[in-house]
């Protein structure tokens, strides 16, 4: 009898080393493979602790009551048959949680880069990075800082503006009146203007992102308690919302 091509793979089987897939492709071509059938036989017999002497009834020989071969049950209480599928369904499982991991992998290689970026490239976070995305996807200059409540004298402003825009128009008011109005120029001394990409709903938006200086006491005096808003107003007449602060 020649030797079949895929008694190698019975080996393979019995040693545990295919994967979901190729147990499978093993198992069914066994069905029609008599000596794959037989060097399978054989390896469960070692699997299960029988013994080769021990042959199991055919088919048409079962006329009469026998008792069922030692040679089909298990160690662990299985028949042959049984530990096959319980083997097949093991090495279903194995291949089932390979997959998983892999998938996993997958998708951690697909978006780990997207979240470690560069610096130049943020992601909304929070309803705030959603509201600046959403403000200047429409053209509207954000204001960051300063707001909420202080216990000393604003530093800086930080304001980021639609892509394109190299100045701006702050306003400080309080109970419905300006008390101060400067323009902040790309060029002014303290200023910084940089570049940003963000990532909007419609794809990337460019921005500017701007931190300058908090106009000087003697420019603007704020009292303790009181509640101030800061405004940005672009040269194109488009204003940020007003962001209240308060020093304590």
């Amino acid at each position: 009898m020649s030797s079949c091509d895929k008694a190698k793979d019975v080996g393979r089987l019995l040693q545990g080393v295919l994967n979901s897939k190729q147990t499978l492709a093993v198992l069914d071509h066994a069905k029609s493979c008599e000596q794959c059938r037989d060097l399978m036989t054989a390896g469960a017999r070692i699997v299960t602790g029988s013994h080769e002497e021990e042959v199991i009834v055919p088919e048409a020989h079962r006329c009469s009551p026998v008792t069922h071969p030692r040679a089909s049950v298990s160690r662990s209480g299985l028949t042959n048959e049984e530990a096959v599928n319980w083997i097949r369904r093991k090495r279903a499982k194995t291949g089932s949680r390979r997959l998983l991991v892999f998938g996993v992998l997958i998708l951690a290689a697909l978006f780990l880069p997207r979240v470690l970026r560069p610096s130049g490239r943020r992601h909304p976070q929070s309803v705030e990075d959603l509201f600046t995305v959403l403000s200047l996807s429409e053209g509207r200059p954000v204001l960051l800082s300063p707001v909420g409540d202080m216990s000393g004298r604003p530093m800086a402003i930080a304001v980021r503006l639609p892509a394109g825009n190299e100045r701006f128009r702050l306003r400080v008011l309080t109970e419905g009146r300006v008390v101060f109005e400067s323009e902040i120029r790309m060029n002014d001394a303290g200023a910084t203007f940089d570049r940003l990409t963000l990532d909007g709903d419609k794809g990337e938006i460019t921005a500017v992102d701007v931190l300058a200086p908090f106009p000087p006491r003697d420019a603007l005096a704020l009292d303790e308690g009181v509640e101030y808003f800061s405004q940005v107003v672009l040269p194109n007449g488009q204003r940020s919302a007003p962001r209240g602060f308060r020093l304590l």
